[in-house]
């Protein structure tokens, strides 16, 4: 991950809160929307995330921003709430001044990409939502028991967070990388810690756990492909996020193991992730969904490569646009200089 270039640059949210960004690449414009966890610099070099970045920027403009409360943005914010992170999404696109974007939402960003696309519909040409989910932990069928569980666990963030002590923070990362190595996960542990403070991810914790987008999928009228992994918990989720956005077929990304899983056990599993496409064209004012089918990476497998760049390749088809360069403010050319923060 030695070779990737960026260039780190601010803008303000409506409310006045600094947000940070970054573009790397070339080609079309990909948006990568997180939930939580972000770190513009912490997460370039991980041994979790970063191949998401190098195979993602391949043939697109990796657009990457900290939302409120995470990395190099503002921190101590009050206002956690999805409207709030679209309006850091939107002043982020504004100041890159793009008139159209992909996007991937990830660790947990569903939520916040269906109320984009629904507030900006005209702004985004396509979706990934990989582990997706439409309703949080809270607004599901839970008991007063589960419940008062899950508002402990929020309490034990906002207090534990900023130990040194990962023991709340491996509560998260358990269920991002089961399978990860303890390498890996004492990596994701303190990435954790240095992203946020106890206060900011409790806030949005809370805002994820009580979000609920159903009305929003409905909606949504652009094609879009629903990656789940092979072990996630959650598989009937998935399908109600198919069913939600009205889409006739779907194939659960099967091939490597554990909960969201980013890395399949975060192991090189470059994201070739996507082997078969099968267009469903049938008629419908619904979302399109790309069957996906996913296969699996393990140590010492020199094959992630190849299959993260196929995965991409079959992203650019996908998006059916020819790679353009996307200007950053203040920049005369694409950015492929050297780091400046």
């Amino acid at each position: 991950m030695g070779s990737i270039r960026q260039r780190i640059r601010f803008c303000e949210a409506p409310d006045g809160v600094r947000i940070a960004y970054s573009l790397i690449g070339r080609g079309p414009p990909l948006v990568m929307l997180s939930g939580g966890h972000c770190h513009l610099e912490l997460d370039l070099e991980s041994p979790v995330l970063g191949h998401w970045f190098s195979e993602l920027s391949r043939r697109h403009s990796l657009v990457r921003l900290d939302t409120r409360g995470f990395g190099l943005s503002d921190r101590g914010v009050v206002d956690h709430s999805l409207d709030a992170v679209v309006s850091d999404v939107h002043a982020v696109v504004d100041a890159l001044g793009l008139d159209r974007i992909a996007m991937l939402a990830w660790l947990g960003g569903t939520p916040f990409a269906l109320t984009y696309a629904n507030r900006f519909p005209g702004r985004v040409s396509h979706l990934v939502l990989h582990a997706a989910y439409l309703r949080g932990w809270l607004k599901r069928e839970v008991g007063a028991g589960e419940r008062t569980a899950v508002d402990a666990l929020v309490d034990q963030v906002e207090s534990g967070w900023d130990m040194k002590d990962p023991i709340v923070r491996r509560a998260i990362t358990s269920s991002f990388i089961p399978d990860g190595t303890p390498a890996q996960q004492a990596w994701f542990d303190e990435a954790l810690r240095a992203s946020a403070f106890g206060a900011d991810a409790a806030r949005r914790l809370r805002t994820r756990l009580n979000s609920d987008v159903r009305d929003l999928a409905t909606r949504i009228g652009c094609p879009t492909i629903v990656l789940n992994s092979e072990g996630d918990t959650n598989p009937v989720l998935q399908g109600a996020v198919v069913a939600r956005l009205g889409l006739r077929r779907a194939e659960r990304a099967r091939a490597w193991r554990g909960g969201a899983d980013l890395g399949g056990a975060g192991q090189r599993a470059d994201r070739r992730a996507i082997g078969d496409q099968r267009e469903d064209r049938a008629q419908s004012h619904h979302a399109h969904l790309r069957e996906v089918e996913c296969r699996d990476s393990r140590p010492g497998d020199r094959a992630g490569a190849q299959r993260g760049a196929a995965f991409h390749r079959r992203l650019t088809r996908l998006w059916g646009a020819r790679p353009t360069a996307v200007p950053f403010p203040g920049v005369r050319r694409p950015l492929l200089g050297p780091v400046s923060h």
